[in-house]
């Protein structure tokens, strides 16, 4: 791939100046003893639900909790839901997960081999994080970054932001864990030849201060005008009804997956990889109910329910359980008639408010 002439520049004029402030130093190393002290493969191998999962009562001491609230300093995996650690049934095969990564010789030629590819343990790793519903690729970055500081950056979903600035020709050609072993090998390389005299993380955070990411949050603040009237709600405004009223909405019939993380977000469901669903909701059946909001809707609201459907259905679906799409909106044009018949696992309801006010 050719680089971005500018951000070349830009990268080999800061790095050699670039300094990282000490007590950031201090606390990122003495993060990082804390997880070699607290959770070495053993003490992981050892390791019950109530410290491994979230919401069960512990914090302190919780791997994942630790991992994901208690050392951003090391980058941060907020966001998403909390199946992004695994599922309960699964528990067992995520253990031995991670006591086989954790039990890896601590050199690149472990996980690449000397032209770049993948080595065979590293696509040992894929394989079978592929094979554990929704074990995603920023728990399994951060647990290499953590553990193999010289190796892996602790960078994940913006590693695709930082290379889509550098290198206008990138394209991401693979999903998930192996999408981050990838990315992570083309930033290592971009180290070596233009900031070769930064550790890993002073080169992140080089990143970050020279590439800032744009945060886009799903709740948009809506601000009130003159000709604002009731048939020209926005689409945010109508999340924040649906939410309010989810369960009287939909009669019951249906909850919302990570009730405790989408309640915080009214409802939305950040893949942390292929966008913000406005809806992920749980049927009766156990089946997944992806929901997308428009004012008003076309064949590209289709194509887009799609592709959110096809993360779930990879991530999140187990034991036969099925995902279905439900587009809301105000109207939709002949163009998603179409193509709505012949995708059955897709449907159509109408949005409607009526407002009254009486003396």
């Amino acid at each position: 791939m050719l680089i971005n002439e500018n951000a070349k520049e830009l990268i080999i004029e800061n790095a050699n100046s670039f300094i990282l402030d000490d007590d950031k130093k201090s606390e990122i190393k003495n993060k990082r003893e804390f997880f070699h002290t607290q959770f070495p493969k053993e003490k992981i191998a050892q390791l019950d639900k109530q410290h491994y999962f979230q919401g069960k009562g512990i914090k302190e001491g919780n791997f994942t909790y630790e991992l994901e609230w208690n050392s951003r300093i090391l980058g941060s995996i907020r966001g998403g839901s909390v199946y992004k650690f695994g599922y309960e049934e699964d528990f067992t095969k995520i253990k031995n997960l991670l006591v086989e990564i954790l039990s890896a010789r601590n050199s690149r030629s472990t996980f690449y081999t000397n032209n770049g590819d993948l080595s065979e343990f590293s696509k040992e790793i894929v394989k079978k994080t592929n094979n554990l519903k929704g074990v995603a690729r920023v728990f399994i970055g951060k647990i290499l970054s953590v553990y193999f500081p010289d190796i892996f950056m602790g960078t994940y979903t913006h590693q695709d932001d930082f290379l889509q600035s550098i290198y206008p020709e990138y394209k991401p050609e693979a999903q998930n864990v192996e999408l981050y072993l990838r990315n992570n090998y083309i930033l290592l390389n971009l180290k070596k030849k233009y900031a070769d005299n930064l550790t890993n993380e002073e080169f992140v955070d080089l990143l970050y201060k020279l590439f800032p990411i744009k945060h886009e949050s799903p709740v948009k603040i809506i601000e009130d005008s003159e000709n604002t009237v009731i048939e020209a709600l926005e689409t945010q405004h109508y999340q924040t009804l649906i939410h309010r009223n989810f369960k009287k909405l939909f009669k019951g019939k249906l909850k919302y997956a990570d009730e405790e993380r989408q309640n915080e977000y009214i409802g939305h469901f950040d893949t942390l990889e292929v966008g913000i669903l406005d809806f992920l909701a749980v049927d009766e059946n156990n089946d997944f109910v992806v929901i997308e909001l428009k004012r008003k809707s076309n064949d590209s609201t289709l194509g887009q329910i799609l592709r959110y459907m096809g993360w779930v259905k990879v991530n999140l679906c187990k034991n036969n359980n099925k995902v279905k799409g439900l587009i809301i909106a105000e109207s939709k044009d002949n163009k998603l008639e179409y193509a709505l018949h012949v995708v059955e696992n897709v449907v159509f309801k109408k949005m409607k408010l009526n407002v009254e006010i009486d003396d």
